[in-house]
């Protein structure tokens, strides 16, 4: 499992002419030091909403430039400023959606199309992208990388350098990980004779 993610994707900017063009660019994350916090706020809400399961979600736009987003960059969409932290890098992109009490914080991102809902949270230098949905109270933290059609509900917690990209291979390892603790939580048989 490689230390960096490197992805390219497409930004929406807004252009002089207040008409939206597609700008590529590419996102790498590596662990390095920490930057420096920059005060104020680095997004704000635009007019632009769209519905998700009846709850109304706004569109974002860089206000400063930090990591690979430049001020003027279109985002995903949140409910509300609760969704989304001003402190870090992450960033909510294209169309992915965050809502209700869910939050991306630190220098995580939600990229494409991904979802995260209800209480969850995506913190650290965690990605989610593609078809990912979060809900629940789950946790993704560190370095997990969670991309095409993974769904991760309940109070699941991820972290560390973990990749999935279908729900067969997280059931398994959450299985595993099920198992390992049961074993060694489980008290001593001892045979007295």
């Amino acid at each position: 499992m490689g230390k960096n993610l490197v992805r390219k994707f497409k930004v929406l900017e807004m252009g002089r002419d207040n008409q939206h063009k597609e700008v590529q660019a590419k996102y790498v994350k590596n662990k390095g030091e920490p930057k420096p916090k920059v005060l104020g706020p680095k997004y704000e809400l635009t007019e632009w909403f769209k519905w998700s399961d009846g709850i109304k979600v706004w569109r974002i736009r860089a206000l400063r430039d930090f990591d690979e987003v430049k001020a003027g960059y279109l985002g995903g969409y949140v409910e509300s400023e609760a969704n989304l932290s001003h402190d870090g890098d992450c960033w909510i992109s294209q169309y992915a959606i965050v809502r209700d009490k869910a939050l991306v914080c630190e220098n995580a991102w939600a990229l494409d199309y991904s979802i995260v809902r209800d209480e969850a949270r995506i913190c650290g230098s965690a990605c989610v992208f593609d078809n990912v949905v979060l809900r629940g109270r789950c946790l993704i933290k560190g370095n997990v990388q969670l991309y095409k059609k993974v769904v991760v509900g309940g109070r699941v917690q991820l972290w560390g350098d973990l990749h999935f990209d279908d729900n067969r291979t997280l059931s398994a390892y959450l299985k595993t990980e099920f198992e390992k603790r049961k074993i060694k939580n489980e008290p001593e048989q001892t045979t007295e004779g």
